[in-house]
């Protein structure tokens, strides 16, 4: 199948990821620019792609039964079993619910266009993989294509909190409630094959009320955002699309197994547009949760396959989407508009990012205009991730750049394999500072554009880095303007082995630029171009060791970022000298950002050819 790469939503994601490494040790903190000492392979490793998984079609022979609620004209006396005789309330629709069961497949329909107030709780029932519980909207139109949930103050509008759930359909806002779709474990294992799709969510533990938000990098003064949402409202798990695995320690560990969140548009709420996480997450890196660690494979209970994609979150208050605790998943073709546009100080927000992670993949994400007190970037790989692939994505006017990636320490209580807790002569429980896994993060193919303090920052120990045909553009409105930023984050080791080759960094105006290097081991940068820099980059690059670099004109049709992901296409270079004579690297795409094959070409930046190719 082939998918064109010129709209939004592309579908086809890179499965391959690197090789642990060990972390730096706290006697290897004196930067180095020495070069890598392996040789760059003729032949490099082409990286194939597979299609993000999607979750299974239901058999048009399942026997499902319906029911039909109408906010407006229904009435619980009637039996539900069809539009004319439609039930009314989502108290009697929750009670409906807790009594399907697997033998009876069944389908929960909503009029559009009708409104209902209060909470739905979908949970206690009883449904199959291949017949999931479907909770939908009917008699949908183009003026009406949502069912209406207005929720009450300091609560969810839906709960949902069982297995094998296709929810979608509705339109859900409540100013002064916590959350729009709220989804936990009820009980220890995995809760399995939660579909969250196609729904509008607004105005969620935000009212705005006369208050106008801004529509650039300006912020709202300290009594509007705290009108609009107080800070002892101002929570992770409070916004858009909430998951969260917080079984208590007598029931037992829970997690989350095939999830997909696809297809909402989430605006206005406050902290987090989506949210995925556990109270059993204590691991290097996590230093809470009821789990007793003692390794990734005992003591660690991480969601697996979870896919968030398609979705458009703008004027989040805090973060747009925040994936922690996974093994195994996307984060795909989302966008986000304005994060953290409530601007609080003393709190850290970014776009979208992940946080103590393996084996994830971004890609065809746009993240712009972030919003900073704190961080303030489009994209963050955060504490504990590793084997991330971050492809093919657009980070455009963010206030605190482009790309964060930092890792740290943590206070960790120590385990035994059997999960008891270690004491020591005093009886007292054993802590361990513990650095969190950060490794293997490949970095390739995407756009970063008028990112302001630095569009890609290191912070802390992190380790293998590989930064290659990025496409990277400053304004040059910004005097010493950091490109590239790396700094301690409590740790006193620094980061190791990072790569750099093969990148176009260009400048709309000439002024003088940082390259912020200090707090790393060893990292190589080796045949990048570097366009429209002042006269100093030459002493700059020697300075940090750059073997070999071009200045040459990329030649782009355009120098501005425009929003929306087809901006990207303002940054293919005319200049034939961009699609020859880059490095051969170890690993390379073997698509570029442009759809096209580009196995045998030696390239420079996001794209290696001028015309618009197909994924396939």
């Amino acid at each position: 199948m082939n998918k064109r790469l010129s709209f939004l939503w592309p579908l086809f994601l890179l499965a391959s990821c690197g090789t642990p490494s060990e972390p730096a040790s706290s006697d290897s903190a004196e930067p180095s620019t020495e070069s890598l000492s392996n040789p760059l392979p003729a032949d490099p490793e082409i990286l194939e792609y597979t299609p993000s998984p999607d979750y299974p079609e239901i058999a048009d022979s399942v026997p499902y039964v319906t029911y039909y609620f109408d906010g407006d004209a229904g009435n619980d006396s009637n039996d539900g079993l069809s539009p004319e005789n439609a039930k009314r309330t989502l108290g009697a629709a929750s009670s409906l619910v807790k009594g399907v069961a697997e033998a009876t497949p069944t389908k929960v329909l909503f009029k559009a266009g009708s409104t209902f107030g209060g909470k739905l709780t979908l949970e206690r029932f009883k449904a199959l993989p291949e017949s999931p519980l479907i909770v939908d909207s009917y008699g949908k139109t183009d003026e009406n294509p949502y069912a209406k949930i207005v929720g009450n103050d300091n609560d969810s509008c839906v709960e949902v909190k069982a297995s094998n759930i296709r929810l979608s359909g509705f339109e859900l806002t409540a100013p002064m409630g916590w959350r729009g779709i709220h989804v936990t474990t009820a009980s220890k294992g995995a809760m399995e094959n939660v579909v969250i799709r196609g729904n509008y969510l607004h105005d969620l533990n935000f009212n705005l009320g006369d208050h106008v938000l801004p529509t650039d990098l300006e912020e709202l003064d300290g009594q509007a955002v705290q009108s609009i949402c107080p800070d002892s409202r101002f929570s992770y798990n409070c916004g858009g699309i909430i998951f969260e695995a917080n079984t208590p320690i007598a029931k037992g560990p829970s997690w989350y197994e095939n999830v997909w969140i696809e297809n909402n548009v989430i605006e206005r709420v406050t902290r987090t547009g989506i949210w995925v996480f556990s109270n059993w997450a204590q691991r290097p890196g996590i230093d809470w949760g009821n789990n007793p660690y003692y390794s990734d494979e005992i003591g660690w209970y991480p969601h697996k396959n979870v896919n968030i994609r398609r979705n458009d979150i703008l004027y989040s208050g805090g973060d747009g989407i925040i994936l922690g605790v996974t093994v195994g998943g996307y984060i795909e073709a989302n966008r986000s508009l304005h994060a953290h546009v409530l601007s609080r100080p003393n709190y850290y927000c970014a776009a979208i990012w992940c946080h103590s992670c393996k084996d994830l993949t971004f890609q065809f994400n746009e993240a712009a205009y972030t919003h900073t007190a704190r961080d303030g970037q489009g994209f963050d790989i955060d504490i504990g991730n590793s084997n991330i692939l971050f492809q093919y994505n657009y980070a455009h006017h963010n206030d605190g750049g482009g790309l964060l990636c930092c890792n740290t320490t943590t206070n960790l209580i120590q385990y035994t394999e059997d999960g008891e807790m270690i004491f020591d002569e005093d009886g007292l429980p054993v802590v361990k500072k513990t650095m969190a896994p950060w490794h293997d993060v490949t970095i390739k193919n995407n756009v970063f554009a008028d990112n302001d303090n630095g569009n890609l920052i290191l912070s802390g120990t992190v380790n293998d880095v590989d930064f290659s045909n990025n496409t990277v553009i400053m304004g040059g409105d910004i005097v010493n303007q950091k490109v590239i930023d790396t700094k301690d984050f409590y740790t006193g080791i620094p980061g190791d082995r990072w790569e750099f080759r093969n990148n176009v960094f260009a400048m709309r105006k000439k002024t003088t630029v940082r390259f912020e290097m200090a707090f790393s081991k060893t990292f190589d940068f080796e045949n990048n171009v570097y366009f429209n820099f002042d006269d100093t980059i030459p002493g700059i690059l020697a300075g940090f060791g750059e073997t070999q670099y071009r200045d040459f004109d990329p030649e782009f049709p355009s120098m501005e970022a425009a929003t929306g992901f087809e901006g990207v296409y303002a940054f293919v270079p005319r200049s034939p000298k961009i699609y020859e004579g880059g490095s051969s690297l170890p690993r390379m795409l073997r698509y570029d950002l442009n759809g096209n094959d580009v196995t045998s070409v030696r390239y420079f930046g996001a794209f290696g050819s001028l015309e618009k190719g197909d994924f396939e």
